[in-house]
């Protein structure tokens, strides 16, 4: 999937006062209090208040599926760790806990949950799959972000919504491509990168508390024995002088 998986960060909709998602081809839920826009194609939704704002994010995206785009394909290369580099330069691995195959509400999804495979110290569900419409066919690419320290605050959110993802196959594509909701592939990983960087707070590794060397208490008491003694020969020695 190439770019499609490193550089699409997803989410498709458009915010109504129902605490609903909504584009053409696409309807879901979304958490109470968050907003969404479209940034050249792609679907940005983040919560409108700090600290959950730098702490999440949903993105999507739609583009025309490409004779690679399949379901098993997203499954194979979701199953496959790819190493992203750390503020520190270090290369960081991802944990994968799981990239299955998903029914949701009838439609087949390729669903995975990895840690580290965005940006450090984050949480990232990718789902994906091919909506068949009678114009063509199109790939359909969700990401959830969310911190390590928020995940378990939002995760639960986050699965509501994937729950009450509904897709549409009878979407006018001329409408939709006009309005920017189907993006091209060109730009992605450079547009992606840039919506991380500015949106969500990277974990810096804190610096470790500088410590005192240990004193081994048997080296104090030894020492404490060794100055007495000095002192005592010390002393006796000038009082043999004076007689």
């Amino acid at each position: 999937m190439g770019w499609r998986f490193q550089t699409f960060l997803a989410c498709i909709f458009l915010y109504r006062l129902t605490f609903a998602l909504e584009a053409n081809y696409l309807s879901a839920e979304h958490p109470e209090g968050w907003d969404c826009e479209r940034l050249q194609g792609i679907w940005i939704c983040q919560a409108r208040q700090e600290p959950l704002r730098k702490e999440s994010l949903i993105l999507s995206i739609a583009t025309v599926a490409t004779a690679w785009d399949s379901l098993e394909n997203y499954l194979d290369y979701l199953k496959k760790s790819r190493p992203i580099v750390g503020e520190d330069g270090a290369k960081l691995l991802p944990q994968i806990t799981y990239s299955r195959k998903h029914n949701i509400s009838g439609q087949e999804w390729v669903d995975s949950l990895q840690f580290n495979s965005e940006l450090p110290g984050f949480w990232t569900r990718y789902v994906a799959t091919i909506l068949q419409t009678n114009n063509g066919k199109y790939a359909i690419l969700i990401t959830y972000i969310v911190s390590d320290e928020f995940y378990k605050q939002m995760a639960p959110q986050f699965e509501r919504m994937i729950a009450t993802l509904r897709l549409n196959n009878k979407f006018d594509t001329s409408v939709v491509a006009k309005d920017g909701a189907v993006a091209t592939g060109e730009k992605l990983g450079r547009i992606q990168k840039d919506i991380i960087a500015d949106r969500l707070k990277p974990r810096k590794k804190e610096p470790l508390p500088v410590q005192e060397p240990a004193v081994d208490s048997t080296v104090i008491i030894a020492a404490v024995i060794v100055t007495a003694a000095l002192a005592y020969l010390f002393f006796k020695r000038r009082k043999r002088k004076k007689l």
